[in-house]
């Protein structure tokens, strides 16, 4: 998974080269938007997280991918 941090409170994570979700840094943890494919990519995402020093205490799903 690669991690492109957009500024110190947004990061891209991309997974396979075409499947994006973001990590949006905030007081409490952060939001994760968008999961990718269901159960592809929990693990990987989660470490990201706590390699950037926060949990993750929200999600929002902008689309569905069935």
């Amino acid at each position: 998974m690669k991690v492109t941090a957009s500024s110190n409170h947004l990061f891209q994570l991309t997974h396979l080269g075409a499947i994006n979700c973001y990590l949006v840094r905030e007081d409490d943890g952060f939001t994760l938007i968008d999961t990718g494919w269901p159960g592809s990519q929990a693990q990987p995402i989660m470490q990201e997280a706590h390699k950037l020093g926060l949990p993750i205490v929200r999600i929002v799903l902008t689309h569905a991918h069935i």
